[in-house]
Formats: C-alpha cells, sequence, structure tokens
C-alpha cells in the first residue's frame, strides 16, 4: 500500500528529510551493507538462524518456561559467530541505525500528536533514568 499525501507542506518536509538522511556520511555504507548482505547466502543463512533462534527463545521466555542452556549457549556462539562476520556485521549495524532513527521519526511524529505542538527534548524524558526504554 503506497502512502498518499496530499499536502504539498508535508510533501517538501518529507523530501528534505530524506534527503537529510541521504546527505549522512553513513548513508552510502549502510547501503553498500545492505546490498552486500543481499548477494551474501552464508551470511543471509547466519543472520536467518540467529533471528529464528532468538525467536524461538524470546516465545519461551514469554511463556514462562526456563531456558535451555544448550539453546542460550548456542544463540550466543550464532551472535558471537554473526558480530564477527564481515558481511553481517556491516549489515546488522546498518540495520540498527536504520531502526534507531526510523524510532526516533515516529516518536516526534507522536509525541506532536499527543501534545499538539512541537516536542521539545525534554517531552521525551520520562524520568526513569538512563536505559529504561521508555523513550
Amino acid at each position: 500500500m503506497a502512502a498518499v499525501i496530499e499536502d504539498k507542506n508535508i510533501k517538501d518536509k518529507l523530501v528534505d528529510l530524506c534527503q537529510g538522511i541521504m546527505d549522512q556520511p553513513e548513508f552510502s555504507e549502510f547501503n553498500e551493507a545492505i546490498s552486500s548482505f543481499s548477494e551474501d547466502e552464508e551470511a543471509q543463512d547466519l543472520l536467518s538462524e540467529l533471528t529464528d533462534l532468538g525467536a524461538e527463545l524470546r516465545q519461551m521466555q514469554s511463556q514462562g518456561y526456563q531456558l535451555p542452556e544448550d539453546k542460550t549457549s548456542a544463540y550466543d556462539v550464532l551472535r558471537e559467530k554473526a558480530q564477527a562476520h564481515p558481511i553481517c556485521k556491516p549489515f546488522m549495524d546498518a540495520q540498527s541505525h536504520i531502526h534507531s532513527i526510523q524510532q526516533t521519526v515516529m516518536q516526534h511524529i507522536a509525541k506532536t500528536y499527543e501534545l499538539g505542538r512541537l516536542p521539545e527534548a525534554d517531552d521525551f524524558s520520562c524520568g526513569c533514568g538512563t536505559g529504561c526504554g521508555c523513550r
């Protein structure tokens, strides 16, 4: 489903935002990492295996099961292997950075609707302390 934005001002600002993202120095590095990953079946298989096992462990944990040592150890080994892989590591870093930008943009949009004004830095502090995950 294609997003349809009728308001020219919003379209113009969206183009400016996307251009700003593309103007970041690391943008080309992220595109290269994504492209390299999409061409490397071994890296895709490794990351798929890591993702599947991680999802299985999260599901077990959410259902209150004790996580089996062999599965958590296998996950740790796969994670370390992916972090050391010359194609997986840059791809995972790019994914993380892109996700962070998306989250920040979405938080600002949501906060704008919530407050009915442009949010300020203090509007995003939750008072829980550093690393609480509320933001």
